[in-house]
């Protein structure tokens, strides 16, 4: 691919030096690979044409282009044969179910397509799919895969996989339990997400307060899991407070045969980062087979509560 300078030289040519007018406009053929820095915000737009960066999420290296114009970034997509079997979930009118590629899903309860252009909440104003529990209490509702297909791995070239979900709720009450993310369990969500263990993700407990915010959750074999509160410290850099109509992009990146996590949630209604950080103990174990869940329930209380989504994403990786 050739390669020229924007500015072209225009002064008098002079073979003896090393840089003349000659060399320096003419193509350039890359003969290697090119090294793109991680670029943490999204450069502005051209006048025309595409402009071409990179970006980290979760640790996980994503090429982005910017086209001309005010139409934003958006990641290239890697070919569907790249992806070794990859799971995508979208949205379905009405009550139906979501459309799934690569997946068999299970639903529960009431299902409601969710929109409002006019809306000032991010969130609001986000096409979803939303699942609402019954209105006795111990009901779960949400959308999961109920078989296992993703590990870590424990030889060289084995597991990983990549998980990404734009997912929120609608309610926000003391005493609802929500999870998203992965985890060795197939059932609905039978109780406390912090109680499911070899898991990974993000949500809250019954004995959280709705006032409070959200958690990174992650568990081993055994015992209740570590939460890490986001709350704007370490390596929470802006707090997400539960509130009501909330919704947050959630990436997990683990790598082939590696008892790293990395994890990077954003919240969609003011666009800041909640959580980056890699997570290295109290993970699930290597040969441990996971599911994925993005699933609400109401514990104990007798009322309605929610879980949404807009897309859930999962690759395997080995």
């Amino acid at each position: 691919m050739p390669v020229r300078h924007a500015y072209q030289s225009a002064t008098a040519n002079n073979p003896a030096h090393e840089i003349s007018s000659t060399r320096w406009n003419a193509n350039h053929d890359l003969v290697d690979n090119l090294d793109f820095p991680d670029v943490t915000s999204a450069p502005s737009a051209p006048t025309s044409g595409t402009r071409v960066w990179a970006r980290l999420i979760a640790q996980r290296s994503t090429m982005f282009m910017t086209p001309g114009g005010a139409y934003g970034a958006r990641p290239i997509a890697i070919a569907p044969y790249g992806s070794r079997a990859p799971m995508l979930i979208t949205l379905a009118s009405g009550t139906t179910a979501p459309t799934a590629m690569g997946c068999t899903l299970t639903t529960a309860a009431t299902m409601s397509l969710q929109f409002t252009a006019t809306s000032s909440n991010r969130w609001t104003s986000t096409p979803r799919k939303r699942y609402t529990t019954a209105t006795t209490a111990g009901t779960a509702t949400g959308v999961r895969i109920a078989y296992t297909q993703f590990y870590r791995g424990s030889a060289a070239g084995y597991g990983g996989f990549f998980f990404a979900a734009r997912f929120g709720h609608s309610t926000n009450t003391t005493g609802y339990q929500l999870f998203a993310g992965m985890c060795a369990s197939t059932a609905a969500l039978g109780g406390d997400p912090s109680a499911l263990t070899n898991m990974i993700g993000m949500g809250y407990d019954a004995g959280d307060a709705a006032t409070g915010n959200w958690y990174i959750m992650h568990n081993d074999g055994s015992g209740t899991a570590t939460r890490i509160e986001l709350n704007g410290t370490g390596s929470s850099p802006n707090a997400a407070a539960r509130g009501t109509d909330q919704g947050f992009d959630l990436y997990i990146f683990n790598p082939p045969n590696s008892s790293s996590f990395h994890v990077l949630a954003e919240s969609i209604n003011n666009q800041n980062v909640v959580f980056n950080g890699t997570i290295t103990s109290d993970v699930p174990a290597a040969d441990t087979a996971l599911a994925w869940k993005v699933e609400c329930r109401n514990g104990a209380v007798a009322a309605a509560a929610t879980v949404e989504h807009n897309y859930i994403y999962v690759e395997n990786l080995s």
